[in-house]
């Protein structure tokens, strides 16, 4: 039988559902295994990595506030972590640290799924961390004529947007200030911040969008037991849909599985579905 050992670092981690998907995942594939919350800020990260080595771990996934700091500790990066420059997967191989990024793939997936339009329409992002760049890099990918990353910092906001644009030439990249109001004509309005996810006083006035264009979407990269305070802006201003980050979260879950095991996924799409089920019996009981 197969035995696996990962687990997640950052912090904080109590709201994390990357362990009870990773629980669904062994029982569907007749698998042993433990995958352990580790609660780890940027300053110690050394100090986990080396518990994970101690403890013969297979890999681990990485959240915030980690998702940039850990390329500094990786042996190497691989695939699209080597462009981005953000890692939320790492496996071991014969105690080197390698450096995924499978935050793009999810993005990407849950685009599809809920049949989002993105080509040459114009996209509000908040946020310039390593889930914003995951965002930004696929928003170019799929041909997005403006992306505006709203963000705190001015400095982190404009190397984004400038990196970005070096990737994509044709996508437009725009760095402007987290008040800023929103572009009317958006398609897509997405929160890649930690608000709503830990920061229980979040408030919906957060975020400057006074009104939006019919038909378009709010995607939050948050997720939790009720809807965000994102969610439910979008919700007032009668948003054509509302997502939350369950669904990018489960697919990255199941690619960083594909990259510890090697194991090929089939129909990632079903297998997704069968986790969302899973997570809302696990959690309806709580």
């Amino acid at each position: 039988m197969i035995r696996l050992k990962a687990g997640i670092f950052g912090c904080p981690l109590n709201k994390s559902l990357s362990p009870a998907i990773f629980k669904f995942l062994f029982l569907k594939f007749k698998m042993s295994g433990s995958y352990k919350r580790m609660p780890t800020d940027k300053a110690g990260i050394s100090l986990s990595i080396a518990k994970a080595l101690k403890n013969n771990w297979n890999g681990f996934n990485i959240t915030l506030p980690c998702k940039e700091e850990i390329t500094k500790k990786v042996h190497k990066l691989r695939g699209l972590a080597l462009k981005i420059k953000t890692v939320n997967v790492v496996k071991i191989e014969r105690e080197k640290i390698i450096g995924y990024n499978t935050d793009v793939f999810g993005f990407l997936a849950s685009i599809k799924e809920h049949k989002l339009s993105v080509k040459n329409e114009v996209i509000s992002l908040w946020g310039a961390g390593g889930a914003a760049k995951a965002v930004c890099w696929a928003l170019g990918e799929l041909g997005a004529r403006a992306v505006l990353i709203h963000g705190r910092n001015k400095k982190r906001t404009e190397e984004l947007s400038s990196v970005m644009k070096n990737f994509f030439p044709k996508t437009k990249f725009k760095s402007l200030k987290f008040t800023d109001k929103s572009f009317l004509d958006s398609k897509l309005l997405i929160n890649a911040t930690p608000l709503g996810m830990y920061h229980d006083r979040e408030k919906k006035k957060l975020w400057n969008i006074p009104e939006i264009k019919k038909g378009a979407a709010f995607y939050d990269l948050a997720y939790g037991g009720k809807q965000t305070a994102f969610l439910k802006l979008g919700s007032m201003r009668k948003s054509k849909k509302v997502i939350d980050g369950k669904d990018m979260l489960i697919y990255q879950a199941i690619k960083s599985f594909e990259i510890w095991t090697g194991k090929k996924i089939e129909n990632i799409l079903r297998l997704k579905k069968e986790i969302k089920i899973f997570l809302e019996k696990e959690f309806s009981q709580c």
